[in-house]
């Protein structure tokens, strides 16, 4: 085939199965999480998730776990995949995929961000505050992103849940457009940027916290909409693996807050719960 570059044609030839060399991949984002998450990165939530499931990997381990339809073995929040088909299965992997391995690297390219800026490595520290809003945002949001529901990754999941839960808007209060989590974080997004092109270092981990906190909101609200959806509207196995992935994404968060109420969401949501009492979730 052919590429365009700057008005010149430049011919190429590509064979998948021989020449298809990426070396990042989404299952990579937690497959080197040892490095890139836990020991290079002070201070990143992912400390919460190791103490929780014990693996630093957990992502990926429940992924392939969903992929093989077997149990996943971590200290706590385990999974038995074999008790779902297809459908459920890959649902769970859709959904980890965006709510454990992109929302994490996200987060670790903005706290390298700092790190970087800290070490007057500016430059470095632009790219990397860069990359992390762009895996928050994905490249199929349409040019305004005014709540078009085009993308895939977080930025989309947050227009998507504000609709449910009537927070959209910049007062968090309207039922469509942007979700208030988008907005707010785009503005963030753009004062960190600043920050750290005049290398105001210490104002960008702060803004970073800030922008953590905003990321999760969307997740919780998927954990309340799909109990509700699966404990009062009797939803079937698609609904149970995307309230299981929602609920394992923030379980460790629950946790290191309190160890009753992760467990009382894990008992109502993991994958063959006997039964969900939405009201126990929404009080835990």
């Amino acid at each position: 085939g052919d590429i365009n570059i700057g008005g010149s044609a430049y011919s190429y030839s590509y064979d998948p199965e021989v020449n298809n060399n990426n070396g990042r991949t989404l299952a990579g984002f937690s497959a080197s999480a040892l490095d890139t998450m836990f020991t290079s990165c002070a201070g990143c939530p992912h400390y919460d998730y190791y103490d929780y499931y014990g693996i630093v990997s957990y992502a990926n381990d429940f992924i392939n776990s969903a992929f093989e339809g077997t149990a996943t073995n971590f200290n706590n929040g385990n999974e038995d995949f074999s008790r779902f088909g297809f459908v459920g299965r890959g649902e769970f992997i859709k959904k980890a995929t965006v709510l454990m391995n992109v929302f994490m690297h996200v987060i670790r390219q903005l706290v390298n961000a700092s790190v970087f800026c800290e070490r007057a490595i500016l430059e470095a520290a632009i790219d990397s505050w860069d990359e992390g809003a762009c895996f928050y945002v994905g490249s199929l949001n349409n040019a305004n992103m005014e709540g078009a529901l085009d993308g895939k990754l977080l930025y989309e999941l947050a227009d998507k849940r504000c609709a449910n839960f009537k927070t959209c808007g910049p007062d968090g209060d309207q039922l469509d457009g942007s979700s208030k989590v988008n907005l707010d974080l785009m503005e963030l997004i753009a004062l960190g940027k600043i920050n750290l092109q005049n290398g105001v270092c210490s104002a960008v981990r702060d803004i970073v916290d800030q922008i953590t906190r905003l990321m999760y909101v969307p997740l919780i609200q998927g954990v309340l909409r799909y109990a509700y959806r699966i404990g009062e509207l009797q939803g079937g196995e698609k609904e149970k693996a995307s309230g299981a992935a929602f609920a394992a994404s923030i379980l460790p968060r629950i946790h290191a807050a309190s160890v009753d109420d992760a467990m009382a969401i894990y008992d109502n949501m993991r994958v063959g719960a006997a039964s969900l009492d939405v009201n126990v979730v929404k009080n835990s």
